[in-house]
């Protein structure tokens, strides 16, 4: 293993440490670091952070170890297969339907995030997480290549990137083994700068190149970003169109319709916390005549898409009803969770 690879094992190694107390869900200061390091200099995340990737990886040595050969499609399949990623994310997107939302909750990355964290998922999620590392060994990153959403969204966030991995065709002997090396199937080999959007910034091309600075990472020249930037105009329609939607979701106000029923309820407001996908979701509930008057969200960590669909279908059926056993919304589950573990917090510290 070459130098570089040692030390992105221990920086992947490091992060699910890091994950699994929090650091990078608890402190939105860290993401915008990487978020900013992605739109520059490539999607370092997916390489060097994600959980998820570093157990693909993982599991991807452990079938080399067992001298298990691994499956590539060829470059006219491939050609097509790299697009899967970004029809996941678009639908992710413009999802409405229960179906699509059923089908996120049991997203592998998210989950084994979740798992990191303590927060254990149902049997039925496990044996995905599980499925996935198990067919790294025969495919790499399968997950990742062509179902990720997250990776495409950094993906096409990291298309304008100023560094990239160029190749030096004069000293080039067209080995082909950074191609076999690339677990994300980039065909390294044939191209002068590695334009591809899903590129992790793994340097396992730059690890296996035979030839020394055949193939570097730096940054790229001025003609050549205006090249980049022309091919990619489609990119950046979709990015600003994705980002407008985004920006324009917002939580709606929850209807304020009560059925009375008899409590022990003291009045008075009191705030919970309850912990969500991402983080603590705090809540305002307001008690009045003994009853549930009202319920506030103060502050919460998840996607407004999930937690707004969580959010507008509980607390409603809370109000109602004067009580928290309430269904979880499918597909927002973790959201939900977290909704009625902050209202029931907030109800205890009023109950007489």
């Amino acid at each position: 293993m070459k130098k570089i690879q040692k030390i992105r094992l221990g920086v992947q190694i490091l992060c699910i440490l890091l994950s699994s107390i929090g650091f990078f869900i608890n402190f939105r200061a860290i993401m915008i670091v990487i978020l900013g390091l992605n739109i520059f200099a490539g999607t370092f995340y997916c390489g060097w952070i994600c959980p998820f990737g570093t157990i693909q990886d993982i599991f991807s040595k452990l079938g080399d170890k067992l001298k298990i050969k691994k499956i590539k499609p060829n470059k006219f399949i491939q050609s097509y297969l790299k697009f899967l990623r970004y029809i996941v994310f678009l639908a992710v997107m413009l999802a409405t339907s229960d179906f699509i939302f059923t089908i996120l909750s049991y997203d592998p990355r998210s989950n084994f995030l979740m798992m990191l964290t303590g927060n254990i998922p149902t049997i039925s999620i496990i044996i995905v997480i599980i499925s996935f590392a198990i067919a790294s060994m025969f495919f790499e990153r399968i997950f990742c290549n062509y179902l990720c959403f997250e990776g495409a969204k950094y993906g096409l966030m990291s298309s304008f990137r100023l560094f990239r991995i160029q190749r030096d065709s004069n000293s080039c002997v067209n080995c082909n083994m950074c191609n076999k090396a690339c677990p994300m199937n980039i065909d390294v080999a044939n191209n002068k700068i590695v334009t591809s959007s899903n590129c992790i910034n793994c340097f396992e091309c730059i690890s296996s190149c035979p030839k020394k600075d055949t193939l570097k990472y730096k940054n790229i020249k001025i003609k050549d970003y205006k090249n980049l930037f022309l091919v990619n105009i489609p990119i950046i329609l979709i990015i600003l169109i994705l980002s407008i939607s985004q920006i324009t979701q917002s939580s709606t106000d929850v209807p304020n319709d009560i059925v009375s029923v008899s409590s022990t309820l003291k009045d008075g407001t009191y705030t919970g916390s309850g912990y969500g996908f991402k983080g603590n979701t705090n809540v305002e509930v307001t008690i009045k005549n003994g009853e549930i008057d009202n319920i506030k969200i103060v502050s919460y960590r998840d996607d407004n898409r999930w937690f707004d669909r969580a959010a507008n279908t509980i607390i409603p059926e809370i109000l109602q009803t004067q009580s928290t056993d309430v269904d979880t919304v499918s597909g927002a589950t973790f959201s939900s969770k977290g909704i009625i573990s902050a209202i029931e917090d907030a109800i205890s510290k009023a109950k007489l």
